[in-house]
């Protein structure tokens, strides 16, 4: 939100050095150089709405996955993974190995 602090501090010096280049180069350069600004704003806020709704879903994303870890869905996948990883010792393979038969 703009208020009159703001507008004296920093907007009216922006507006000052505009009139300035107008009067010194002309009002074709002032208005070439008052569209290349704009151009500039668009694209730094379409750039930070990039940025911000990834940031926002990933944070989204880790907050749900956060708050879900102790489902029991969950849990029982992620027990089926580890039991694929971990390998059994050699001597209690061999000794299933000879109960089987």
């Amino acid at each position: 939100m703009i208020n009159k602090k703001l507008e004296d501090s920093q907007i009216q010096p922006l507006i000052d050095r505009i009139n300035e280049i107008e009067d010194k180069y002309g009002i074709e350069l002032c208005e070439n150089l008052i569209d290349r600004l704009e151009l500039k704003a668009v694209q730094f806020l379409d750039d930070f709405n990039i940025k911000s709704k990834q940031s926002f879903e990933l944070y989204w994303n880790k907050s749900l996955d956060l708050k879900n870890r102790f489902n029991e869905k969950d849990i029982n996948k992620k027990e089926g993974i580890g039991k694929e990883i971990v390998k059994k010792p050699k001597f209690i393979e061999e000794f299933e190995s000879k109960n089987k038969d």
